[in-house]
């Protein structure tokens, strides 16, 4: 009689089934195996597990696989404990191969992991020896993986003031050897730096006068020993523009092919060639754009106002605009690749935002942005603006110049402005942020679902700093917190696959596992 049901019957009764239930039916009956493996049943059970609509995203071959995924290749089980740092953990920062990530704190060190079971400790450079920091805050690898830039900051003065007077310094290690090679000057230290290319960084200083002028500075990497650390390198101007806050933050560069209606020959001249850069953290969005030869840039500023500034697009493109003058810009053809940069034009885009992390998609067309809003008109007791605790993620496509709002809410924060600085990361399926409840977020990136809580720390007043997933697999993530210690999530699929190693490789007892 069973066999004998109408496949409409079937198909309803099965769109009701949990998985476990599905496997079980594929046992029964040739009929019923067919109906159970069908895509549409299992479309149905991811939508309503998920809670998500529309059809299957891009480059997915089914539902049946989108549920294997969101169920065994998501990061959110805990893998290694890793407790090294004596201070917070301020940022994460993968190489490109995958092979390595950093970790900067407030103890002043730099410290360079090899990923594997067990994760172990490759470079250890204590920055408070080397050259008088007093935390390290920021660190990003080169293209080819063979330098390491980390940023900090130095205290003057009266360290023992609650706002000491502090200078910006980064510092570029050869990776093969970790050697420290050269050192620069940035202001503000927030700013950050960012790899122009394989061996030229990019950074910069706030001048205020009657304005607030940020200045993008050149440092070109030279290897020549014997290395001079005692004086900083004071870098090349290259591009300048107007501010209007002193919290400008996060430079960063992307490769964009910005000139998607040229023929497929310019295409590709053009496309491997661009480059973009975009600093941010409070927000406004301000735009430029200049003419190089095939190569297009953007720059965002933090403060009450992202800047995004369009320094340069191909001769061919005729999407530029001219905008107001800036100094220092006849040093711009010293950049490879770069010849004359244009002007800035400001187009104010994110009134009310406070930004408080930035990060570009994979293929870098996409900036995703942590903020929260913020009220110049009411203050608090200090006399600061006052910031809402929620946080919002939104995007901004540099291609078309979209911006998409409220795209991902939930994680939360409690400091006051001016506020943690809450990183997050993006991979080709997922979306992690950090967040100030002692937890990181985990949502997927096709179909803005929550994923899950990676629980950090029982302690619901550590901020987690530093979010970064593995770029050559998305099934690993990496968070790092005000308690000092880093942890390593990975996937169920990610984990069985480990425990097999483990039974074959004897572990490490410095490292701390999830496994029994």
């Amino acid at each position: 009689m069973w066999q004998e049901a109408p496949e409409l019957v079937l198909k309803n009764i099965f769109s009701y089934l949990e998985a476990s239930d599905l496997r079980a039916v594929f046992l029964t009956c040739r009929l019923w195996h067919r109906i159970a493996t069908e895509d549409v049943i299992w479309k149905q059970l991811v939508q309503r597990l998920w809670k998500i609509k529309g059809s299957l995203p891009p480059g997915k071959i089914s539902w049946r696989n989108e549920y294997q995924r969101l169920t065994h290749e998501t990061p959110t089980h805990l893998s290694e404990t890793l407790l090294e740092h004596s201070d917070e953990v301020l940022d994460v920062s993968f190489s490109h191969d995958g092979k390595l990530f950093c970790t900067t704190s407030k103890d002043a060190t730099v410290k360079v992991w090899e990923l594997g079971y067990p994760t172990k400790i490759k470079h250890n450079a204590k920055m408070l020896l080397l050259q008088g920091w007093n935390m390290t805050q920021f660190s990003i690898f080169n293209k080819s993986d063979t330098y390491l830039c980390v940023c900090g900051v130095q205290f003057e003065g009266n360290v023992e003031m609650y706002f000491p007077s502090t200078s910006g310094r980064a510092a570029v290690f050869r990776l093969n050897d970790f050697k420290l090679i050269q050192t620069m000057k940035m202001e503000p230290p927030q700013l950050f730096a960012d790899w122009y290319d394989d061996t030229t960084v990019l950074s910069g200083y706030v001048e205020e006068n009657q304005q607030t002028i940020l200045h993008i500075k050149a440092f070109k990497v030279v290897e020549k020993e014997p290395f001079d650390l005692h004086e900083p390198d004071c870098g090349q101007i290259v591009y300048s523009f107007e501010t209007n806050h002193h919290h400008t933050m996060n430079l960063l560069v992307a490769d964009l092919p910005s000139c998607q209606h040229q023929s497929h020959d310019q295409s590709v001249h053009d496309a491997t060639d661009l480059h973009q850069r975009i600093h941010a953290r409070n927000a406004k969005l301000q735009t430029n754009s200049k003419k190089l030869p095939s190569r297009a840039k953007f720059l965002k500023t933090a403060s009450s106002r992202i800047t995004r500034n369009s320094v340069g697009t191909s001769d061919r493109s005729n999407q530029g605009q001219l905008g107001r003058s800036s100094r220092g810009t006849q040093n711009a053809s010293e950049l490879p690749g770069a010849s004359v940069l244009d002007k800035p034009t400001c187009r104010p885009l994110f009134d009310k935002y406070y930004i408080s992390g930035v990060k570009l998609s994979p293929d870098q067309r996409e900036l995703y942005f942590n903020y929260r809003i913020y009220h110049a008109e009411e203050l608090d007791e200090e006399g600061y603006p006052v910031i809402d605790p929620d946080i919002t993620i939104d995007k901004f496509n540099l291609v078309t110049k979209s911006h998409t709002k409220n795209l991902l809410r939930g994680h939360k924060a409690s400091s006051s402005y001016p506020a943690w600085y809450i990183c997050l990361d993006i991979s080709q399926d997922y979306i992690v942020s950090g967040s100030e409840d002692g937890r990181a977020f985990l949502w997927d990136r096709n179909y803005l679902c929550f994923l899950g809580h990676l629980p950090h720390s029982e302690n619901p007043e550590i901020v987690i700093n530093g979010t970064a997933f593995c770029p050559t697999d998305s099934e690993c993530v990496v968070t790092g917190g005000d308690d000092g210690v880093i942890h390593i999530w990975r996937s169920k699929r990610r984990l069985i696959e480990l425990k097999r190693l483990q039974d074959l490789v004897p572990m490490d007892t410095n490292c701390t596992s999830c496994f029994p």
